[in-house]
């Protein structure tokens, strides 16, 4: 959220660069597009110690400047991302899309939670039969439940147990409330030029807290990329892409769509924030200004 104070900067250079005859253009429906302009996001990867501009991406790896040559990292390696104000000649209108969270984490802490339940299940069977045949009679403890209670309270208590583990599982208190670490996006664009070797970044924007206090911590963003591939003018392309992300809170969650060109030049698209419209001489002047 630092980068507000430079967004607004340059939003005033960009008005700036449009001049006075931003409104009359506008009146004038006659005028050719030539272009967007609107809010995209410069991305980073994590490489290492530090996070390095993302200029390229393949299926399998995300390539980053390292200032003195490109480097191959990992897709799942973490992301950033900083608003700026973009201009592209290109553009995506999307026709439908479907966004939906989960913790991934939660459902792994469920599972372990009933492999020890089963787990534990299983030793007191074992113990229980061994109680039955007698073969545990000089042994206290067994599948860590006390031999000499006897066959009956040695079941109960098993009973006990499975009942009180299967009522936390019910209850959801192996996991963490109001957390997810996954986004899935399902949907449909259709480009109104080729993109080549297209990528996608999704950036999260949440209210962070501390879950032991429940202290809030700020703002916070994180971002992760995915791979789609060659888009053809006016053909629809269908979307179904998996983001795996660190674990963020979905308190006042906010999530933006970018995408790119295999060059790293973002392009517009429908849903894009702050979306504009340019004439010719206004996207001239725009993108020199800002590139």
């Amino acid at each position: 959220m630092g980068n507000c104070p430079r967004l607004g900067f340059l939003i005033v250079v960009a008005l700036a660069a449009i001049g006075p005859s931003t409104l009359e253009s506008q009146e004038k429906p006659e005028e050719a597009v030539r272009g967007y302009l609107f809010v995209g996001a410069d991305a980073s990867a994590r490489s290492g110690k530090a996070f390095l501009p993302i200029v390229g991406v393949d299926s399998r790896r995300m390539l980053v400047d390292t200032g003195s040559k490109t480097k191959r990292v990992s897709l799942r390696a973490a992301c950033r991302a900083n608003k700026r104000l973009s201009v592209s000649d290109k553009f995506i209108q999307i026709l439908d899309i479907d966004l939906g969270a989960v913790s991934v984490a939660n459902l792994n802490r469920t599972a372990d939670a009933i492999a020890d339940a089963q787990f534990m299940d299983m030793q007191a069977e074992s113990a229980i039969s061994d109680v039955r045949s007698g073969a545990a009679s000089n042994l206290p403890l067994r599948g860590g439940v006390d031999t000499r209670l006897g066959v009956d309270e040695f079941e109960r208590s098993n009973e006990d147990f499975q009942q009180d583990s299967l009522i936390k599982l019910q209850d959801g208190a192996y996991g963490i409330d109001g957390v997810a670490d996954t986004v899935i996006i399902q949907g449909e664009v259709i480009p109104q030029s080729d993109i080549s070797g297209a990528y996608c970044l999704l950036v999260v924007d949440f209210g962070a807290i501390d879950y032991d206090s429940k202290e809030s911590l700020g703002r916070r963003r994180i971002g992760g990329i995915r791979y789609v591939g060659d888009l053809r003018k006016d053909e629809i392309e269908k979307l179904n892409l998996r983001f795996s992300l660190s674990e963020f809170s979905l308190r006042s969650v906010e999530y933006s769509l970018h995408l790119y060109s295999d060059s790293g030049d973002e392009v517009a698209m429908s849903s894009s924030k702050g979306l504009k419209a340019l004439t010719h001489s206004e996207y001239e002047k725009l993108n020199t200004a800002l590139n």
